[in-house]
């Protein structure tokens, strides 16, 4: 569907501006409230705040470890370095950084909207597309938490490379071959999950594109495949990647925890909800329990057969469709396959969905909607100026009702005790969700409060390792040492190599008095970690209290 011909060129190019400025002035709207928002105390520590190679901005140092890091479970050089680069640039204030996500989101619903009306030439359905991007309340985690620099810094990649390759398909070139290229490998390196870009290039063969010309013997699609095998390969070496770094990270724990059988149930059941969660995006929350892990209710046989029942029927009428509406398959097929690597297949953590992996996926079935609507009202009795304009008001209100469910959900990152309040107030409680609460309740001196919620999270799972150290902590600062000690060897019970318990243990040993336990204890976690500097000079106050000054003044000059 072109929108050249009925309109003047000039005409054409005021309305492209007009829709940049609204998506702009939209997410600007939404989202601008984060630059007054703190960081929250999920993953944005690791990420940022007591990360110390992050903290010292960019360096030499720092561009190394981003290349060779697997911290947060992840392999994702290019991410590091632009929370590297906020640090060196804005410090530690926390509305720069979320500033840049807003900065990024923009960026990529300019660019959505640039690759659908160049593929297409349509500008209305494209200009839709990109709105119902820029503002749909699934998409807020991704932009609003400062961990999740990755999804936006990614996608920036994802849509520029399929930008490039248009141009390329349209003009070859070993020069646009290789820009493809190294936007492709730029995404990787800022997250993994875009190694489904050459399948979504197959999908722009296919439509817009129209390269897809079925051949009885298939050559065709063997010549596509062929000129993709390059990113294929690039695709299969970052997830293999990823998944090493998953398993270095202990993400992939859950996996052996959930058999692979209540995984595909799970897969089958998070394809439909997060369908529900485009048409209808209401009770959103930072953490959905997995079904077979703690906190989580496990699904019965009637809701995965009636979950993989209805995608077997949207799968056949998307092909049904797909003959003299290409767009339809197109969009279906975007959906399942960019989702396909965080479905859930291979568990990371312990959520059984999650709001930031919509980031990309919706794309698929916003094109059916935008492209839908315009196909029906270019009909007949549908094309007359009032039905046009009363579709058009209509449009725009709903976009209205979403950018005003996504302001307040945007308000739920305020802070660590919002978001994780509102997290329990809407799915069901799951130790993750418990104890970040307590330990953000514990910062703002809410001891007792703290307390209660780590010990709600080991009501769920005894053996949650971050509660008992969170329980322990809670405790410590509340004088209560005995129990704080109790807490934290149980969590070393459990995982030896804890080096955070163990120095957490170490130092309630000290306070306690039992200070000689305390250095042995110092003692073990630097065995495990040679250069902490935090715990050597812990371990310095340690010896000065035992007499042994010598020592201590070695470790204190370690610690410096």
């Amino acid at each position: 569907m072109s929108d050249h011909g009925s309109t003047s060129p000039r005409k054409t190019r005021w309305q492209a501006v007009l829709v940049y400025l609204s998506l702009l002035v939209a997410a600007v709207a939404i989202f601008g409230r984060t630059t007054g928002f703190d960081f929250v105390y999920y993953d944005d520590p690791d990420y940022v705040t007591r990360n110390a190679v992050v903290r010292d901005g960019l360096s030499a140092r720092g561009l190394l470890w981003a290349l060779t890091a697997t911290e947060a479970s992840n392999w994702h050089p290019l991410t590091w370095v632009s929370h590297m680069l906020d640090v060196e640039l804005f410090g530690l204030d926390a509305g720069a950084h979320h500033g840049t996500s807003v900065a990024l989101h923009v960026i990529n619903a300019w660019l959505l909207f640039a690759l659908l009306r160049r593929t297409t030439g349509a500008l209305w359905p494209s200009a839709a597309v990109a709105a119902l991007f820029a503002v749909h309340p699934a998409h807020v985690e991704s932009v609003a938490w400062v961990a999740e620099r990755k999804d936006v810094l990614s996608t920036l990649f994802f849509l520029a490379a399929l930008l490039a390759y248009a141009a390329w398909a349209r003009q070859r070139g070993w020069g646009r071959y290789l820009l493809v290229t190294a936007l492709f490998a730029l995404g990787l390196l800022a997250k993994p999950m875009v190694v489904t870009l050459p399948a979504v290039m197959l999908l722009f063969d296919y439509w817009p594109l129209g390269r897809a010309v079925a051949t009885p013997a298939g050559r065709e699609l063997r010549r596509l495949l062929v000129e993709k095998l390059p990113w294929f390969a690039m695709a299969g070496a970052a997830s293999a990647m990823t998944l090493a770094a998953q398993h270095a990270g202990g993400s992939l724990a859950a996996t052996d925890l959930v058999p692979l059988a209540h995984r595909l149930a799970n897969a089958v059941v998070s394809y439909v909800r997060y369908l529900g969660m485009l048409f209808w995006p209401t009770s959103l929350s930072v953490l959905y329990p997995h079904p077979n892990l703690a906190g989580g209710t496990p699904w019965t046989p009637w809701q995965v057969g009636l979950a993989g029942g209805a995608l077997a029927v949207l799968t056949a009428l998307a092909f049904h469709a797909g003959t003299p509406r290409r767009f339809v398959p197109f969009g279906w097929l975007w959906y399942l396959i960019t989702l396909g690597p965080v479905i859930g297949v291979v568990q990371v953590g312990q959520q059984a969905l999650a709001d930031r992996y919509t980031y990309v996926p919706f794309i698929g079935p916003f094109v059916v909607i935008a492209w839908g609507a315009a196909e029906v009202f270019s009909r007949g009795r549908w094309r007359s100026r009032g039905v046009r304009t009363a579709v058009a008001a209509a449009a725009l209100s709903g976009l209205v009702v979403l950018s005003v469910v996504s302001w307040r959900q945007v308000g739920r990152w305020r802070d660590t005790i919002a978001l994780f309040e509102h997290a329990l107030a809407v799915s069901a409680p799951a130790p993750v969700a418990l104890t970040n609460l307590g330990a953000a309740l514990a910062e703002q001196g809410r001891l007792d409060e703290a307390i209660a919620r780590h010990r709600q999270a080991l009501e769920i799972d005894p053996d949650d390792l971050r509660a008992l150290n969170n329980l322990g902590l809670a405790l410590q600062l509340a004088g209560r040492l005995e129990e704080a000690i109790a807490s934290y060897r149980r969590a070393l019970a459990l995982a030896p190599d804890r080096v955070t318990a163990r120095h957490n243990l170490a130092t309630a040993l000290r306070d306690a008095g039992f200070v000689d336990e305390a250095i042995v204890q110092y003692r073990q976690v630097l065995l495990l970690e040679p250069d902490a500097i935090g715990t050597h000079r812990a371990l310095a106050e340690a010896l000065r209290r035992a007499g042994r000054h010598e020592e201590a003044a070695d470790h204190e000059a370690r610690g410096r």
